[in-house]
């Protein structure tokens, strides 16, 4: 009887130091390589990697608001997009990635999108292959799949994201909490993107640590998995409470194998985020890896102050726009 009590003590031991196991992260600084220190802007906007381009934007300039970009030697190979309200112009001007090496641009205050060819427009050609003015109330992403297949995401609405499809509209998606915020529209911005291969959109937040994957099945899009990697965040009485000290993913891209977002490992930084604002010294140097299943991999440090990330999801190549210390191209192998 002494002998089963004793195996039985041991079983609970290894059980319980078991379940009490958690997996060590992988934290590496990793080495990068400066594409270009030409970026000359009082702070960068959007940063993409299109099929043969690096584009990044400088919201600041009413005229060349998007630069165009050789990926491997950094130089600058042309400037377009102006503000303003001519029929080609924008007052927001916000750019998605498109098929076949072009670029869509909408307007987040205008009732305004262009696809522009990017292979034309570096050629100095008329580079617009399709303009139209559709009303976008309260979308704050469009996510073109392909000619005939959009997501729209308005984080006004419970179910956030639309599906464009030949004319047809579905609606899908939750918000992060099932209780109602009065103000979603502001507390559920984030970003949003979308991998061609593996065909699923990833959705980030800014204001808290939250991460959502939906799966595409035919002409419909389903709740893979989901992540909030915080347990100070909560919803009351309609109003949202969470920690104002910490932040969700600064910026978003999505990689072969990664889902790659901007962090601060706040093992290592304690940076209060309510006292970082254009201080851009006071930026994250790490991007968190995670899986497709929402597992984080590994946290890689860049060696600098980041801003924004971008990626092609044909490979691990991340680029990012640093400090170091003024605004840098920069790239790395994941």
């Amino acid at each position: 009887m002494k002998i089963y009590k004793a195996l039985l003590l041991v079983f609970i031991l290894l059980t319980a130091c078991s379940k009490n196991k958690t997996t060590e992260i992988e934290r590496s600084t990793i080495a990068v390589d400066i594409v270009s220190r030409d970026l000359e802007s009082a702070m960068p906007g959007q940063l993409i990697r299109t099929e043969n381009f690096i584009l990044w934007t400088d919201p600041f300039n009413a005229e060349n608001v998007v630069h165009v970009l050789d990926p491997v030697n950094g130089d600058d190979i042309k400037q377009f997009v102006s503000v303003g309200g001519g029929p080609y112009e924008f007052s927001t001007p916000q750019l998605m990635s498109y098929p076949d090496n072009c670029l869509y641009v909408y307007d987040l205050n205008a009732d305004k999108q262009i696809v522009f060819s990017l292979d034309s427009v570096v050629q100095n050609k008329p580079g617009i292959l399709k303009a139209t003015t559709q009303s976008l109330k309260n979308i704050t992403s469009i996510i073109p799949l392909n000619e005939q297949q959009f997501i729209y995401f308005n984080p006004a609405q419970k179910q956030p994201f639309t599906f464009v499809s030949k004319g047809q509209n579905d609606a899908f998606g939750k918000l992060p909490f099932p209780e109602e915020v009065d103000d979603s529209y502001a507390c559920f911005q984030g970003q949003v993107m979308y991998h061609p291969k593996r065909e699923c959109l990833v959705y980030t937040t800014f204001m808290f640590p939250y991460v959502a994957v939906y799966q595409k099945k035919k002409n419909s899009f389903d709740l893979y998995k989901e992540l909030l990697s915080t347990d100070e965040c909560s919803v009351s009485q309609g109003k949202l409470s969470y920690n104002k000290k910490e932040r969700g993913a600064g910026d978003l891209a999505l990689t072969s194998d990664y889902i790659v977002t901007l962090e601060r490992d706040r093992k290592v930084d304690q940076t209060d985020e309510q006292t970082v604002g254009r201080d851009f010294t006071k930026l994250p140097h790490t991007v968190f890896l995670y899986d497709y299943d929402l597992n984080l991999v590994k946290i890689l440090d860049l060696g600098m102050p980041i801003l924004r990330l971008a990626a092609s999801p044909q490979n691990n190549q991340l680029y990012a726009i640093g400090l170091n210390p003024d605004f840098v191209l920069i790239t790395c192998e994941l």
